[in-house]
């Protein structure tokens, strides 16, 4: 017997104590309401990927697209000047001025930035005339080098500070949405949303002078910092700061016959961030603790199998290589000192000598996270199928389901 992910949908208890956005069907972002899943697809193919799953993230940029509230330093900037990402007449058309100096746009946020702490920028940008811009987080906190720039006809990032990393994302009808991360090297008050003119150069240094032409203009929406080491879902904001609220979602094992002593756990997943600790795609435990457990697991950019009893690993199972936002296909199966993973149709990975967990605290099978009450170990993905085999298939049969 194998059910898979839709057939199960249900079943699926699924809370999350906030609104949400997602990509729709049609390319665009939507909101999902209070307690609704998030079925995400590519903004570009419109290909699904499947239900979001992502730990509560705040957006400390209280206006993210009313660019009006922002401090300009040799710009102007004019509202409501095209479509928007989410299908709205709200970009707004950024342009510069003729002065000589840097041409920017930041928020006065007066934000406290601790040492240590990581943080991720994001904002969604369009080419004008202007086809490369730069992010950055401020000196006095970052220290010189959180900067990169971004090409917005090629879809590719420049010059990235040595401090930092970046990514960009095309979003569809010429926007992309472009990331920077840095950690905090000083405890520091400073702004944060800095959104930077680059002279059209790729190879510019962090916040580069020049003079300006005010015909000069780029679009721009979405302006969203995070604390955290990666971008998650935009969290629009309009006069204050907005949290998403994390996603749960869990079906009872006793609604789809499981069994406890042997059994082979399939998903078709991908991650935000391949390289978190210990996040689970899957894990059938109890609802509260995860003591007893058997998990599929994205770790170290590692798919892995598990198995814990009394908190400790009999099982661990180190599968292969899977790569940020990259779907993939892992599989484990379990039995008594018969343990064996597969990815991507790879040679089995086995483990002999390993015991079960105690089979009345196995309840619940929680997607994409540990417990249900729990905040740590979250996919932080998308999943786009699961399917569950009562039996232990043989490493071969592991092979041909994930390839």
């Amino acid at each position: 017997m194998s059910r898979n992910h839709d057939n199960f949908a249900d079943l699926i208890t699924f809370t999350r104590a906030s609104t949400a956005t997602f990509v729709g069907s049609n390319g665009l972002i939507q909101s999902a309401t209070t307690n609704t899943p998030r079925i995400d697809f590519d903004p570009v193919t419109n290909d699904r990927k499947g239900l979001l799953i992502e730990e509560s993230r705040t957006n400390l940029l209280t206006y993210s697209e009313d660019f009006t509230q922002y401090t300009n330093a040799r710009t102007v900037d004019t509202a409501n000047q095209g479509t928007a990402p989410d299908g709205s007449n709200n970009a707004t058309k950024l342009s510069e001025t003729a002065d000589t100096n840097n041409h920017n746009i930041q928020l006065d946020i007066n934000f406290s930035y601790t040492s240590g702490d990581t943080y991720t920028h994001s904002a969604f940008l369009k080419a004008g005339t202007v086809s490369v811009m730069q992010l950055l987080l401020p000196s006095s906190a970052f220290g010189s080098n959180a900067f990169a720039n971004y090409d917005l006809t090629n879809g590719v990032v420049g010059t990235v500070g040595s401090s930092a990393t970046a990514s960009i994302e095309d979003f569809g009808n010429g926007w992309f949405r472009c990331v920077l991360t840095a950690a905090v090297t000083s405890t520091s008050t400073a702004d944060g949303g800095f959104i930077v003119f680059t002279n059209n150069s790729t190879t510019a240094a962090r916040a580069a002078s020049y003079t300006g032409d005010t015909a000069s203009h780029v679009f721009i929406f979405g302006n969203q910092l995070e604390e955290g080491s990666f971008p998650t879902s935009y969290i629009p904001t309009s006069g204050a700061t907005a949290t998403r609220a994390a996603d749960k979602a869990k079906i009872l094992t006793t609604a789809f016959g499981f069994n406890a002593s042997e059994g082979t756990l399939f998903a078709d997943a991908s991650s935000l961030d391949t390289g978190q600790s210990f996040s689970r795609i899957v894990a059938i435990n109890s609802d509260t603790s995860s003591n007893e457990s058997l998990s599929l697991v994205v770790n170290a950019d590692k798919f892995r199998g598990f198995a814990l009893v009394g908190g400790s690993a009999t099982a661990s199972l180190v599968v292969g290589d899977i790569s940020d936002n990259v779907f993939f296909k892992g599989a484990m199966a379990y039995q008594t000192d018969n343990f064996s993973g597969s990815v991507n149709g790879g040679s089995a990975v086995s483990e002999t000598s390993a015991a079960l967990p105690d089979s009345s605290a196995l309840t619940t099978m929680n997607i994409g996270s540990s417990t249900t009450g729990g905040a740590a170990f979250m996919l932080n993905g998308h999943i786009k199928k699961i399917q569950y085999f009562p039996r232990r298939l043989s490493d071969t049969q592991l092979q041909e389901i994930t390839r």
